[in-house]
């Protein structure tokens, strides 16, 4: 509110005067050459007369020191009344300082909304973007832009800005499907196109035409279905770097909508050589709403993703044939998509993702690579640096990976699937990227990894357990939680700042979606019945493996 006072500076100063000079009159001595003339009862009179005038100009002082507040905009509300064709639900914006804030629902035209206000005080001047309006009960705008309105009120304007958001501020991933067709096959493609609205953030929108597939294992029996999204040319969305393939991921089971992105940003953190990068959306299928989604890199061999060489089938001798290969361990058995081979030693399942056509000769080079890069793990010599593990493997990636899934306890993680592994021509066997994170940091029923104390892929793990073994790969390992603890403090605001993000995204989810009070197969064996207690259970989870790993890590 802002203060208006008339007084000048002469009327705040008199009455203090008046007041000093009648205490410096009576305390004259009665020889002074002017007191000398008046009795103790003149004075007296003479100072019952100044403070009389000092009243008096207080009196007029305070007439003039009127304090008045400035035009406020008290509320913004998009009533059904005046939008009967647009809303079911009336819009009440949130105001914070200058800023009114509001959603308006999907299907709505913004640019057609009324909004109604309502004025601290009456005889205001009301302009929206720059032009007078008379009704305030019926102010008409494109609310689809920020709205700007001037107040003014005895020559003082105050100034506002109205933001009203998409449906929940997020993009929106609009897919429409050759007639109407449902997306229920990880094998036979659906033709159709997507448009993205940016909504209010700063990327740029997109349209095109594509073809989906259902996406995973376990989830795609989930209600929820996650997707791929093949574009039919490569294209930058909402940010991130231009390719082909994109996943969008359901998060069904995890209620925090937040764990694989969690997982995402530690290996940014941990500067792994490749990160998926994702962006939350709202998707919208063939003009029904279905949901929080989360839009994310493929794991895949690309320039823009996983960079290493790209092979082709006449690449089998030399040094042609030693990369790069992308591989995935799948001991669940569930990738029936991809070529397969075994390990010698502990019959580790893997599948081939890179080079998609890949030859014999060049299966036959990484399956015996991957072998015998496991034979010399488990053999009498596997500390030796020329003839044991670390020939074949680089230490580094695994001490990154192990961390990362070892803290959040990651239960896929154990070459049980979405355990990819990859070698560059002329490199040694690194393992990531990371990926399928849905069930860690607390959110599973499975090996006790829904606890945030004791150890599990350093005692159980496939490869881990074995690498802990050798005091080179300990220690390395101890050094580099050390190094990177500071970061690890940042994760709670982290889960604060995407979760309040997401708030509005989540009704919408939870709404179609009502599983908060549900457990759901796989995932944590306690529902906690909202989506704060949801994401109050995460901070305290991840709160209190940081304590548990602190407190043991030397002893791992």
């Amino acid at each position: 509110m802002t203060l208006r006072k008339y007084h000048t500076i002469k009327h705040s100063y008199i009455p203090t005067v008046y007041v000093l000079t009648s205490i410096y009159i009576l305390q004259l001595p009665h020889n002074d050459s002017l007191m000398q003339y008046f009795s103790w009862f003149t004075k007296i009179w003479i100072c019952f007369v100044i403070v009389i005038c000092s009243a008096a100009s207080c009196k007029k002082d305070l007439s003039n020191d009127v304090a008045s507040s400035a035009p406020e905009l008290v509320s913004v509300v998009f009533n059904t009344q005046n939008n009967p064709k647009q809303l079911s639900n009336s819009i009440s914006c949130s105001l914070s300082e200058d800023t009114a804030s509001g959603y308006y629902p999907l299907n709505t035209d913004a640019s057609t909304l009324v909004a109604s206000l309502t004025l601290n005080e009456s005889g205001v001047s009301v302009k929206v973007n720059g032009e007078d309006i008379s009704d305030i009960n019926a102010v008409k705008a494109d609310f689809s832009k920020p709205v700007k309105i001037d107040l003014t009120a005895d020559s003082i304007t105050e100034s506002y800005t109205v933001n009203l958001a998409h449906f929940t501020g997020l993009p929106i991933v609009y897919i429409n499907t050759n007639g109407n067709q449902s997306i229920t096959s990880k094998i036979d493609s659906v033709v159709g196109t997507v448009s993205i609205d940016s909504n209010t953030t700063h990327f740029a929108s997109y349209t095109g035409s594509a073809y989906y597939f259902v996406h995973g294992n376990t989830t795609a029996g989930f209600p929820k279905l996650p997707y791929k999204m093949i574009l039919d040319s490569k294209s930058p969305l909402l940010g991130m770097p231009t390719a082909t393939n994109w996943i969008l991921l359901a998060n069904y089971d995890d209620k925090t909508l937040l764990r694989n992105y969690l997982a995402f940003q530690l290996g940014h953190m941990f500067e792994m050589q490749w990160t998926p990068s994702s962006q939350f959306v709202e998707v919208v299928l063939n003009g029904s709403y279905i949901g929080n989604y989360q839009l994310t890199e493929e794991v895949e061999q690309d320039k823009s993703r996983l960079d290493i060489h790209k092979m082709s089938t006449s690449d089998e001798t030399g040094d042609d044939l030693t990369g790069g290969y992308l591989l995935e361990a799948d001991n669940k058995l569930e990738d029936d998509d991809h070529v397969r081979f075994a390990t010698t030693s502990q019959n580790n399942s893997l599948v081939v993702h890179s080079p998609s056509k890949i030859t014999t000769d060049q299966l036959a080079y990484i399956s015996n690579y991957v072998s015998t890069a496991e034979n010399a793990l488990y053999g009498s010599s596997f500390i030796d640096l020329a003839n044991g593990y670390r020939k074949y493997i680089n230490p580094t990636s695994f001490v990154d990976y192990f961390l990362v899934n070892e803290f959040s306890r990651n239960n896929d993680a154990d070459f049980w699937s979405s355990t990819y592994m990859f070698k560059d021509k002329d490199s040694l066997l690194n393992i990531g990227p990371i990926w399928d994170f849905d069930i860690a940091f607390g959110n599973t029923s499975y090996n006790g990894n829904n606890l945030n104390t004791g150890w599990y892929m350093a005692t159980t793990g496939t490869w881990f357990s074995r690498l802990l073994q050798d005091p080179y790969f300990k220690n390395l390992t101890i050094a580099r939680w050390k190094q990177m603890r500071t970061n690890l403090d940042s994760l709670d605001i982290m889960v604060d700042a995407m979760s309040n993000n997401l708030n509005e995204s989540q009704k919408q989810n939870f709404t179609i979606w009502p599983i908060l009070n549900t457990i759901i197969q796989g995932a944590a064996p306690v529902a906690y019945g909202s989506y704060d207690g949801e994401i109050n259970n995460l901070k305290q989870w991840i709160d209190g493996r940081l304590a548990w790993m602190d407190a043991n890590i030397n002893s791992l």
